[in-house]
């Protein structure tokens, strides 16, 4: 629309609990891939189409609880369940982790993207979802098609020992730094009052004019 600014945005981050950081090796310490999901463990969130991982150099790291706590630790022993955590302990999860995978496409606002990126972690989400909009936007995940077999794996591989895995991290840490709280708010305040000052002159404009 002529005039208009698209903003792309998120629930914003609060950088005084999930600051910006550069705390992270990319350095890695094996062979082994380290994915992580954080969030509820709940029907909705499809957590079965990326908990069993047949490749033996992946671990599948759950963070959360839900009313699917019990069932999924039963259902794939090889997942290494943590629980909730927060703060600290979150933080440090995060750091853990090469890649954040959410195969969820009911998820809308992102926050748990925004933390791992303050943390240096690239997240990789379905194109059908909301959050890929953001990732894209900011061109800081890895975006696939589906998780239906192990070809999104086979490609978290490949990044990971590439130079392209470098540029993801930088990235992800360039759009944590753009969706604080602050400059969220900054944005949302400069937005209402162009909107307030375009309905205002639009109104003067008709009484004039009638």
């Amino acid at each position: 629309m002529t005039g208009s600014q698209k903003i792309i945005t998120s629930q914003f981050l609060d950088t005084k609990r999930f600051p910006v950081t550069e705390g992270r090796t990319l350095v890695r310490q094996s062979n082994e891939l380290n994915i992580g999901y954080v969030g509820r463990l709940a029907v909705e969130k499809s957590l079965e189409q990326i908990l069993d991982i047949p490749n033996g150099k992946v671990k599948m790291h759950v963070v959360g609880d839900g009313p699917l706590f019990g069932p999924l630790i039963r259902r794939y022993p090889q997942a290494i369940f943590h629980g909730y955590k927060e703060g600290e302990e979150l933080r440090a999860l995060y750091k853990r982790f090469d890649f954040l995978v959410l195969p969820s496409v009911t998820d809308t606002l992102g926050l748990v993207v925004l933390e791992a990126a303050a943390c240096g972690v690239p997240s990789v989400v379905r194109q059908d979802s909301a959050i890929a909009d953001l990732l894209k936007a900011y061109e800081s995940g890895v975006i696939v098609e589906s998780f239906n077999n192990s070809d999104w794996i086979e490609r978290l591989l490949h990044i990971r020992s590439s130079s392209e895995y470098h540029r993801l991290v930088d990235k992800s840490r360039m759009m944590a730094e753009s969706q604080s709280v602050d400059i969220g708010a900054e944005r949302l305040i400069s937005t209402w009052l162009k909107m307030i000052h375009s309905k205002g002159h639009a109104t003067c404009h008709k009484r004039i004019s009638g």
